[in-house]
């Protein structure tokens, strides 16, 4: 049996790439030690993984052992071997002497392990199926077991690609976000004092002028465009200033009402809160932020409903955090475009850039909170904001 440190080094770096030395339990092996152990009919099959300081169970059938030492016995030979790894009859095997699952009465007698090998060629683990008494394991047999461990690579690599790709969205999704705050930044700064002026000179002219009228119209458009400037300003900011302080969901969820009640109306909308739970239950939160968040959620659910309807805000306890719930009866958002909600510059307007939904994740993420979206289309969307919970004694 091969057993020098460099390809004890080579085992083990090749595994690091596979998402496999974790405690999460995975479904398809489950599935895979229980079929192998039906079609062979044997009692015990387990995967196991070879680590720096183990061998590791990753599933098993019959048996809850979760590892065993390095290189110890059967499973350390079988790992290593080019080749299906037989033994008929443990006790007539030298390699055997050390293998912790032969003690006792009710110790092994037979072992077929067939190695696991990734796309390096090297070898990984050992997929195995154990009796308590000798046995012959015919060819066909052990063409089932090859397939079987076939499978279990094939399952890793799928799980290796989608662990790839979620990175890399990750780090596309913070590289924008980086670049978004820089621009943000510039943009609020090239805005802010010229926009200052103009309201300036407006309200100068607005006392004295036949154009009244127009400059009401001009300044009512500036601040449109102060407010977005604002959303910028929040952006680029990694809020170093944040203070989170005791306060009631419920009082913030009633003054974005009252803040966006005349929006509402002017728009056929009525805003309904409700309280699900005891209403003994706080946040700590920044109470400015935390209600800019919930604004540019509620105003998402106001645009929705060009026709008019309802924007229901539910406050939830539900023991250890809080969920503000809004839901509106709008034209809803296609599935495809949900995972990319929040993202820079992805928005859910023909005319808007996704500015507020964006500085809304950003903001609940500085609370330790979680934004989760459903919609469905010409049903309505519903946003789910998670807090962490405090209560009183």
């Amino acid at each position: 049996m091969p057993n020098s440190s460099e390809n004890e080094y080579a085992h083990v770096k090749a595994s690091r790439p596979y998402p496999i030395l974790d405690n999460s339990p995975v479904d398809a092996f489950d599935r895979i030690t229980s079929l192998a152990a039906q079609l062979l009919s044997v009692p015990l099959c387990m995967i196991m993984f070879d680590d720096e300081d183990r061998i590791w169970v990753k599933s098993s059938y019959g048996t809850d052992l979760r590892e065993i030492e390095r290189n110890s016995g059967l499973c350390g030979a079988a790992i290593y071997c080019s080749q299906p790894y037989i033994v008929e009859d443990v006790c007539l095997d030298n390699d055997a002497s050390k293998e912790p699952l032969i003690d006792g009465q009710n110790g092994i007698r037979f072992y077929a392990g067939v190695p696991l090998t990734g796309r390096d060629g090297q070898h990984l683990g050992v997929l195995c199926v154990l009796d308590y008494k000798p046995r012959h394991i015919s060819v066909e047999d052990i063409g089932i077991l090859e397939t079987l461990a076939q499978v279990v690579m094939d399952e890793l690599e799928l799980k290796r690609i989608a662990d790839e790709l979620r990175t890399e969205e990750l780090r596309q999704h913070f590289s924008k976000l980086h670049v978004s705050q820089q621009l943000a930044a510039g943009l609020a700064h090239e805005i802010r004092n010229p926009l200052t002026a103009v309201k300036g000179f407006l309200q100068l002219m607005g006392s004295r002028s036949e154009f009244r009228s127009y400059i009401e119209i001009m300044t009512e458009e500036l601040n449109q465009i102060e407010a977005l400037t604002k959303e910028f300003i929040l952006l680029s900011r990694p809020y170093p200033s944040v203070k989170f302080v005791k306060r009631e969901p419920l009082s913030i969820i009633r003054q974005v009402q009252s803040v966006l009640s005349t929006e509402a109306l002017q728009n056929g909308v009525s805003i309904e809160v409700e309280v699900e739970g005891p209403g003994n239950f706080y946040l700590y939160c920044d109470e400015q932020l935390l209600k800019r968040a919930i604004i540019n959620v509620v105003k998402n659910g106001i645009d929705a409903m060009p026709d008019g309807g309802v924007v229901k805000v539910t406050c939830v306890d539900t023991g250890n955090r809080v969920i503000i719930r809004v839901a509106d009866t709008g034209r809803g958002i296609e599935p495809e475009r949900i995972p990319y909600l929040g993202q820079p510059y992805y928005g859910t307007k023909e005319q808007g850039i996704g500015l507020g939904l964006m500085t809304s994740y950003k903001i609940i993420h500085e609370h330790h909170g979680e934004i989760e979206i459903t919609s469905e289309l010409n049903r309505g969307t519903v946003v789910e904001i998670s807090l962490p919970a405090i209560y009183d004694a």
